[in-house]
């Protein structure tokens, strides 16, 4: 670790007096804490090390006629780390105390081992090894006898105290790895002074020999202590640094994710006020006429090109999700032609689409599909690619049929298995059909035929880049639309058959079968639209109102269209006139005009239900993500726009909820719908014209 990390960790700590513990409590407690557990597991090795030592040293003295004293000077050493074991194991939080007493009880068990191994071994001396000398130097010189027992006795002495202080090495040890604490300084300070104090009390132990390893003692253990104290400064310091670097990436994170919203809040804002005058643009140039119609076009593919940059901005956390592998599926009601042929305005696409409704996930729908006519452009033939796209509905297949269309193997399957809903169980076999989606072009000449092989290649991306491959080109496009396929449980293939590329994404659906009356009803039922209805909007954005001035005096037939939003004035004097005289309001979310003059579009909308506003209360903004249209309705929107939604269509399902309203009141959300369908699906039931029971009969809720 280097010092300047040491340096910055230390200001968050203590002295050394106290042990270095951390200034912030809570900090000390999530240190504690983190590294009981360790404490645990060295006090458990440590009574293993010292059971086992003693155990062994008996067994190997067995078989000498050692006096009692010589074994049972081995039992307390045991019976302590016994005990220890058993307390730092029944509980932890107590283990530095615990093993801070036995490291001392250790040591003081060790001084009266001394003592009784001394007299074990000076009794052996005399009664066999040196019995003979004994008695014929008792016999002839008592003094000689007295000199020699002294002698013996005073070697084996400094023998036995040596072999001991070496055995107190592993207490010492185990606190310099427990760490620098009150308990573990302490039982620093008293090991070798009751060592020491032990000896001295032994008859046995020369003075000189008890004064001399006290003193050896005390200096190992003030080494000891020195590589506890330091050891226990790395300890901290390493935690100090790691909890930084955790919490500096959780700022960072954080502050990624807030920087992330706001470019992607500012982003789409800006690409819908880009939008709304480029439409403004194309209907005063075609208004004027004139004007080369491949200008036009030209416009008009920026502008799609724009709005479908604002959706994938809007779903972001869906790709997020997906990538990490922990993307649910969610089944909306789609009009697939409408569906159809917003993937492909502004494109040079030949179109075929049924005009029925249909259970998908438009999102991951949309990523596959935009993707793969992306690609169909961008690497088809170069000067006519000759785009076609066809989404086709059949009644699903037998297994058999399934079998025989595919080449399965006999009892192989494919993905004809009926489709389970909420856990409800299969749908009825009448309302599932298998889904067809077909993305074909002409094949560029100058690039390699697609095979079987390269596409597996592509998807795990091996494949090797040809001489007309971009270097920036890593196939993420298709490896995502591999993987969308596979989360929606459909089989997406890439195929090459003569001159043209295929690319086919294919599963079962469900079909509302009732979606083409139905719309053709809530058609008719426009025709009761009233004229001249007040129509109240606020938004921050010039263009945006500019935008909804003009495409509501257009399409809804009225003349009294107000736009505020200038400044933070105008959102109170928004409020008094809408409560007062409005029929609708149509409100921004953010409204923001620096500082912290911000005001959101909910509580706007919580005012004017909280005043009783009566009127249709729509919100039309850039951030439609689910958590965003749930807190619309929570506030008390009735139906909620995103400024991706073209103004013509935004206006046709404002006017079918106006209605709709003016018959009953709007039906609330089946809490298992609220809590499962997405913002597209929010929006589609709050806006639709389609009976909210006949659209969502078939999710079983």
């Amino acid at each position: 670790m280097s010092s300047s990390s040491i340096l910055s960790a230390t200001t968050a700590m203590r002295s050394f007096w106290q042990h270095y513990r951390f200034k912030d409590c809570q900090l000390e407690t999530k240190f504690k804490d983190r590294y009981q557990q360790l404490v645990v597991r060295a006090a458990q090795v440590w009574c293993l090390f010292q059971i086992l030592g003693q155990i062994l040293s008996v067994v190997v003295w067995l078989s000498r006629s050692f006096e009692a004293g010589y074994y049972w000077s081995h039992m307390p050493l045991v019976l302590i780390a016994l005990i220890c074991v058993a307390s730092v194991t029944f509980a932890p939080k107590y283990a530095t105390e615990i093993i801070s007493v036995a490291a001392v009880l250790a040591v003081m068990s060790q001084g009266f081992s001394v003592h009784l191994l001394t007299s074990a071994i000076i009794h052996d001396a005399e009664a066999n090894s040196l019995k003979n000398v004994f008695e014929v130097l008792k016999a002839t010189n008592l003094t000689a006898a007295d000199e020699l027992q002294q002698y013996v006795g005073r070697k084996t002495a400094a023998s036995i105290t040596d072999g001991q202080c070496a055995l107190s090495f592993p207490q010492v040890l185990v606190l310099a790895y427990v760490g620098f604490s009150k308990s573990t300084s302490l039982a620093l300070i008293l090991m070798p002074l009751v060592f020491g104090i032990v000896l001295w009390a032994s008859p046995l132990v020369p003075n000189d020999v008890a004064l001399s390893r006290g003193i050896v003692c005390l200096i190992c253990t003030i080494f000891f202590a020195k590589l506890c104290a330091r050891h226990s400064l790395l300890s901290r310091c390493s935690f100090y640094s790691e909890r930084s670097f955790e919490t500096a990436l959780k700022v960072a994170v954080q502050a990624s994710r807030k920087a992330d919203s706001i470019l992607n809040h500012k982003l789409k804002n800006n690409m819908a006020d880009a939008v709304g005058d480029i439409d403004m643009f194309i209907e005063d140039v075609e208004k004027v006429g004139n004007v080369n119609p491949q200008l036009v076009v030209q416009l008009k593919q920026a502008g799609a090109s724009l709005r479908r940059g604002m959706k994938s901005c809007r779903h972001r956390q869906v790709y997020l999700q997906l990538v990490v592998n922990n993307y649910k599926p969610s089944l909306q009601p789609v009009h697939l032609q409408k569906f159809a042929m917003e993937l492909t305005t502004g494109r040079h696409v030949r179109l075929f689409a049924e005009d029925v409704l249909v259970m998908i996930d438009p999102v991951l729908c949309e990523l596959i599909l935009d993707n793969l006519i992306s690609n169909a452009f961008a690497h088809g033939h170069p000067i006519n690619p000759n785009v076609e796209f066809r989404a086709m509905l059949r009644p699903m297949m037998t297994a058999e049929e399934d079998r025989r269309q595919n080449n399965y193997a006999p009892g192989e399957t494919g993905s004809s298995d009926p489709i389970v809903l909420d856990g409800k169980g299969p749908c009825s076999s009448q309302q599932i059909m298998r889904l067809t989606l077909l993305v074909s072009n002409a094949k560029n000449p100058a690039r390699p035929e697609v095979t079987e092989d390269y596409v597996k290649d592509v998807v795990s991306g091996k494949a090797v880049k040809g001489p007309s491959t971009s270097a920036m080109s890593d196939h993420i496009g298709l490896q995502h639309s591999f993987m969308a396929a596979d989360t929606l449980g459909m089989t997406l293939s890439l195929k090459q058959r003569a001159q043209r590329v295929t690319a086919k994404l294919e599963g079962d659906v469900i079909m509302t079968h009732a979606g083409t009356a139905v719309r053709q009803s809530a058609e008719a039922d426009l025709q009761a639209w009233p004229e001249n209805l007040k129509i109240y909007c606020i938004d921050d954005s010039a263009p945006a109102r500019r935008l909804l001035f003009h495409n509501l005096t257009k399409w809804a037939a009225t003349p009294n269209v107000r736009t505020y939003g200038q400044n933070e004035g105008e959102a109170v004097r928004f409020i008094e006139d809408t409560v007062n005289d409005a029929d609708i309001a149509i409100l921004d979310q953010h409204l923001e005009y620096g500082g912290e003059a911000n005001i959101l579009g909910t509580d706007l909308v919580a005012e004017l239900v909280a005043r009783r506003f009566e009127g249709l209360i729509c919100m039309r903004s850039a951030n439609v993500a689910d958590e965003d249209v749930r807190a619309y309705w929570a506030a008390g929107a009735h139906c909620v726009f995103g400024k991706d939604m073209l103004m013509k269509d935004m206006i046709q399902q404002m006017k079918r909820e106006y209605l709709h309203r003016g018959c009953m009141t709007t039906p609330a959300l089946p809490p298992c719908l609220a809590d499962s369908l997405s913002s597209e699906a929010l929006q589609y039931v709050a806006s639709s014209s389609l009976d909210t029971a006949d659209n969502i009969a078939v999710l079983e809720c």
